[in-house]
């Protein structure tokens, strides 16, 4: 992180210039400390490749980890502003992993073979007037103990775009920008 001469100068501090990058190299160290301590740097590389090459990702973002989805995992509807008001993400789980209540619910059998298939588990995000509501969904059905909703500016749920097109739920990345470029450069 560092500061340009004309905001140094706007600040009427030239000679405050070491002070200024000294608070910033600090502020960037914490950051860094932050990304190292919650084993962000792998998820958030990620995150870069994909906004470069697919133009979106989604990024599940908690206090204890960094969870990163491709476009082929999920799908997104905004209105024209560009915010969001519609996402639902496709999950795949073991049944194994499910409480007990839940396989009943499903009318699944453990003991089964067909019934040890993995489950396509859909997590619903739906903007109201006031926040957002949640729940996911296996086979149709909702889990009941997964609906909550979030405060608008609170959503762990970050569907991010690198290049924004007016009107358009999904961005565009890099490579789409220069693909004719691209393919006139193959020899």
């Amino acid at each position: 992180m560092t500061v340009s001469d004309f905001d140094l100068q706007e600040l009427g501090q030239n000679e405050a210039r070491g002070e200024v990058e000294d608070a910033l190299a600090s502020i960037e160290r914490a950051v860094m400390e932050e990304i190292e301590s919650k084993a962000y740097r792998v998820p958030t590389f990620e995150v870069l490749k994909q906004l470069l090459v697919a133009g979106n990702v989604l990024a599940y973002v908690t206090k204890d980890k960094l969870r990163v989805f491709r476009l082929d995992r999920y799908v997104v509807e905004r209105d024209p502003a560009g915010n969001l008001k519609e996402l639902i993400v496709k999950e795949t789980v073991s049944p194994f992993t499910l409480d007990d209540e839940l396989l009943k619910e499903l009318g699944l059998d453990l003991d089964k073979e067909e019934d040890q298939k993995d489950l396509d588990v859909f997590t619903v995000v739906k903007r109201t007037r006031t926040n957002y509501s949640i729940h996911q969904e296996v086979k149709g059905f909702v889990i009941e103990d997964s609906k909550g909703s979030y405060p608008l500016d609170k959503l762990p749920w970050l569907p991010l775009r690198l290049i924004t097109i007016d009107g358009e739920d999904y961005g565009r990345s890099y490579v789409e920008e220069y693909i004719g470029d691209l393919i006139s450069m193959k020899v």
